[in-house]
């Protein structure tokens, strides 16, 4: 499956992110990790096998908002960021990124649980500079967002490899075996 599946999904430059992300100091990897999610997502739907990842095809959102986004440069072209605001308005059927993730994660069929969403969340400040990711008291937390992303990573290669068994969930004290279609973390 991996051979077959290496070039479309992009795989190898997605592992190679999960690897340095284990090699980038707790906290600074965690973006890195979520580049190789995002590596696999956008593979995914380049793929083909997956509809689109927008809310509304292109040509159906400027038929039918075509009047109103002309009264909206209209009124926006005086505006000092009238352009940026009509280009935000005239992409608005694309979905967001957090969006587009959970469509990725219901297109494989893989359930992704709270922990993992707040693991997810979790490179915001380390990737947006957040004065907190060098205070010292994230540290404990940080090593558990990460064990929980990287065993979410590993269950999104094995679901797209079409495993159906049992991992061991590294994002849990205890380190359970758990069924691939059971979140890591609860």
């Amino acid at each position: 499956s991996y051979l077959t599946l290496q070039d479309e999904l992009r795989l190898t430059q997605a592992l190679r992110c999960y690897w340095l992300s284990r090699e980038v100091p707790i906290g600074l990897n965690l973006p890195v990790l979520h580049a190789g999610l995002e590596t696999l997502a956008s593979s995914w739907f380049d793929s083909g096998r997956s509809r689109s990842n927008v809310y509304m095809q292109k040509k159906d959102f400027d038929s039918l908002l075509k009047a109103e986004l002309a009264s909206a440069k209209s009124k926006l072209e005086s505006h000092k960021y009238g352009v940026k605001i009509l280009n935000k308005l005239r992409h608005a059927y694309d979905m967001s990124a957090k969006d587009s993730l959970q469509y990725f994660f219901d297109d494989i069929g893989l359930s992704v649980g709270n922990t993992e969403r707040w693991a997810i969340e979790e490179r915001h400040p380390m990737a947006h500079g957040a004065a907190r990711v060098f205070d010292g008291t994230t540290d404990k937390k940080m090593i558990q967002a990460t064990r929980v992303y990287q065993t979410l990573f590993h269950r999104i290669v094995l679901k797209l490899l079409g495993y159906d068994g049992t991992y061991i969930d590294y994002g849990t004290i205890g380190l359970p075996i758990r069924h691939i279609s059971e979140p890591s973390g609860t």
